[in-house]
């Protein structure tokens, strides 16, 4: 009896131990074979064909190319590099994720007299063996059958000293820490030199990869091609497949298109251009082959230009092509959160878009994003390169043109102090006064340019001079008071750049004004250029209406309220990641408008006051953090970038951040035009506050308002100065309102 009942409770407890472990079991396989399927899911080819353009491969012989563009997703990608005179520095910067720099390669700069980059562990570089190189520089030896960047410390030493915070290898190093396998196949060594940059896109921090084909071998003699070699397909195709089955990423450098454009120099143009043509055919063949090994219903393709040809970036021409094919990636355009823009993305999101694939977090010191597709009707290649010719001609007429309009500032404003300086010349004021109108109304012009032709810098000062003496004679004509032409352009400029970053900066994405996107800075929102104009504009808008209800005989401090809540909008818009996304100028706008809307609102500005404004501005700052952080890494947000690298990092990613603005502005301030208007706008200010203080006085006492809004222009001006990496624009641009503004009213006073 006993012992049935022992068996009974032995039974009872056996059933649920049973149960638990046939539970574990199947969780333990589900889990397993989860993971398996996720190192089996796919693999990521790069297949590199470098210096061409996007008319380069606008070839309809190009049959598996335009198969791969057909099936995928094509984009333009801005290939912009720290410095384009130092060692694979494209290769490099899609490795990182970040914008990094390579060796310098300049004749007599500290560099290795050799720098040496890819070599197999059993390679030999001038009669030794690079794997014992390598362990004479690192201290560590390549994988057996994998390869080292005999460079890499060098090219970390590079590196730490810029300001990008780039980590050479990073995609790499994360690849590794998911036990992921990398490899490189295929050179551009020519009779002259080596040539090994692939390794630096799957390189990892310590610059080795698992697996390489990166030797001689892959080249053959030709005496009919420029260097006298090219690449041996067969080879290639080959050495592709040997690696194929052991590696995770494979980076595969075509390298003939490379060795035509080294030889640029001694070729006649129609020569290079029938050997990049018959470079891409047996790149598309190769393409074809590859195509043949692959699987794109798991694997990931990408073909991409890490630089530009030396023609085209003499031309500007700074966009080169990428296809992206293969699970998860659809017919259409390649988008990604770092440009916001269909079709364009940076070499900075190569690496992200390779981890996400692994769905492998991207680390902080990236700053690119995974890329994504999008659908497109029409040709995208045709859409794609009208579009970066239009991006080349805004790029290549910004110097010139707006150097001439800062040195009409310049003289405009210089002049006009001078006659009001001068008593014999005052007569001349009232003459002058559209002279003062054109400064302000210059930006609104060129905002609404991009609706016209603007393909040479002839062109587009001949178009603005003319709209801008339309406008000003329009509202001259129209508005015969002080403030009334003062008032109208800085309410329209503010209500019109308004409405351009509700619409997605339709307009100023393509002015000459706003950003560019072959300058590779800035790719969404409203940039340093319009963001100061707008601050200018908006204090300058405010008083106007304020004035004209005073002028009224109304003192209605709901008004005033209304403006003060305009002002805070307008802040909150420059600042919003999903619209300005202007962060530096949010801080210089809340700045400036909260002195505004206080002597508005209370008729003086008290150090109480400050405080209580300062707390709200906090409070709104704070709360635009938060909504960017929510919207996670992803948002392509720098702020939630920052945010993410502070808490991985400490403190250190935010004091690089400030030492990279500050450095940015004392290399605006040395070299830039807008530093001259600065000079200048800050002597007129100077003169009028103290050499023509009399006149400056008789403004306040006709228009009392007027002293918080130059008070808080300038303090929004300075601040624009402070919080951004370019803040010498920002702060000539609201200085382009306010001083011309002032010597507007001032001279009502020399002739009334």
């Amino acid at each position: 009896m006993i012992r049935s009942q022992k068996e009974r409770r032995t039974k009872t407890l056996a059933r649920p131990l049973l149960i638990i472990a046939v539970v574990a079991l199947f969780l333990s396989l589900s889990v397993g074979s989860g993971i398996l399927q996720a190192r089996q899911s796919g693999k990521v080819i790069i297949f590199v064909i470098d210096q061409i353009t996007l008319e380069d491969l606008d070839n309809t012989h190009l049959t598996n190319i335009n198969s791969l563009i057909e099936k995928g997703a094509i984009g333009a990608m801005n290939a912009r590099v720290p410095n384009k005179d130092s060692l694979s520095p494209g290769y490099l910067t899609m490795g990182a994720g970040n914008k990094t720099d390579g060796i310098n390669q300049k004749p007599g700069s500290k560099t290795l007299n050799k720098p040496l980059e890819g070599f197999g562990a059993n390679e030999t570089v001038d009669g030794r063996k690079a794997t014992d190189i390598f362990y004479e520089r690192a201290g560590e030896r390549p994988y057996a059958d994998g390869a080292a960047n005999l460079s890499i410390n060098a090219i970390i030493t590079v590196n730490e000293e810029n300001d990008f915070g780039a980590v050479p290898g990073a995609l790499g190093r994360a690849l590794h820490g998911a036990d992921l396998q990398t490899a490189a196949v295929g050179n551009i060594d020519t009779t002259t030199g080596y040539g090994r940059s692939v390794i630096d896109i799957v390189m990892d921090d310590y610059g080795l990869v698992d697996y390489s084909m990166l030797g001689q071998g892959l080249i053959k003699e030709d005496d009919g091609f420029p260097t006298g070699r090219r690449t041996d397909a067969t080879r290639l195709l080959a050495d592709f497949e040997r690696v194929y089955d052991k590696a995770d990423v494979i980076a595969v450098d075509w390298g003939d298109t490379t060795r035509v454009r080294q030889e640029d120099d001694y070729l006649t143009p129609p020569r290079e251009n029938l050997y990049i043509r018959t470079s891409l055919s047996r790149a598309d063949a190769f393409v074809g082959n590859l195509l043949k090994k692959i699987d794109l219903g798991h694997d990931l393709l990408l073909i991409v230009t890490p630089q530009p040809s030396p023609a085209a970036f003499k031309e500007n021409n700074l966009m080169t092509p990428a296809i992206m094919a293969g699970r998860g990636i659809e017919q259409g355009l390649l988008v990604t959160p770092t440009t916001r823009r269909s079709g364009v993305l940076v070499n900075v999101d190569i690496a992200p878009t390779v981890l996400d694939y692994f769905n492998i977090d991207t680390p902080p010191e990236m700053t690119g994003q995974p890329l994504r597709s999008e659908s497109f009707d029409g040709d995208r290649m045709d859409h794609l390169i009208r579009e970066n010719r239009s991006w080349v001609e805004v790029r290549n007429v910004q110097p010139p043109a707006l150097r001439v309009f800062a040195l009409w500032c310049i003289a405009v404003m210089l002049l006009f102090m001078v006659i009001l300086l001068v008593p014999g010349f005052r007569k001349y004021a009232a003459m002058c006064r559209p002279l003062l109108l054109s400064i302000p109304v210059a930006p609104l012009v060129i905002l609404l340019l991009p609706m016209f032709l603007q393909n040479t810098a002839p062109i587009v000062l001949l178009e603005l001079a003319l709209g801008t003496a339309v406008f000003v004679s329009l509202i001259s004509w129209r508005h015969k008071d002080p403030v009334g032409a003062v008032g109208v352009i800085s309410l329209t400029v503010w209500a019109a750049l308004l409405l351009d970053i509700f619409a997605g900066g339709i307009l100023s994405s393509n002015s000459i004004l706003g950003y560019s996107i072959v300058g590779g800075s800035r790719f969404y929102g409203i940039g340093n250029e319009y963001s100061g104009a707008l601050i200018g504009a908006a204090s300058l808008g405010s008083f106007y209406i304020i004035d004209r209800f005073q002028s009224a005989g109304i003192e209605n401090q709901a008004v005033k309220w209304l403006v003060a809540a305009a002002l805070g909008a307008t802040a909150f818009v420059i600042g919003y990641t999903g619209l300005g996304a202007e962060f530096g100028n949010l801080l210089a706008g809340l700045a400036g408008f909260s002195v505004m809307s206080l002597g508005y609102i209370r008729g003086e500005i008290r150090k109480s006051d400050l405080l209580w404004a300062s707390m709200g501005a906090a409070v709104l700052v704070i709360a635009l953090v938060v909504a960017d952080v929510s919207r996670g890494l992803n948002s392509g947000s720098h702020v939630a970038r920052l945010v993410e690298a502070i808490r991985a990092e400490g403190a250190d990613p935010l004091i690089k951040v400030v030492e990279r603005k500050i450095m940015m502005n004392i290399k605006l301030v040395q070299y830039a035009f807008w530093n001259w208007v600065n000079v200048a706008s800050a002597g007129v200010l100077i003169v009028a506050f103290y050499g023509l203080k009399n006149l400056l006085k008789l403004v306040f006492q006709s228009h009392k308002y007027y002293k918080y809004a130059l008070t808080g222009g300038i303090v929004g001006a300075v601040a624009a100065l402070l919080f951004n990496d370019s803040g010498v624009v920002s702060m000539a641009l609201s200085f382009m309102y306010l001083v011309p503004a002032t010597l507007y009213l001032m001279s009502y006073e020399v002739t009334s």
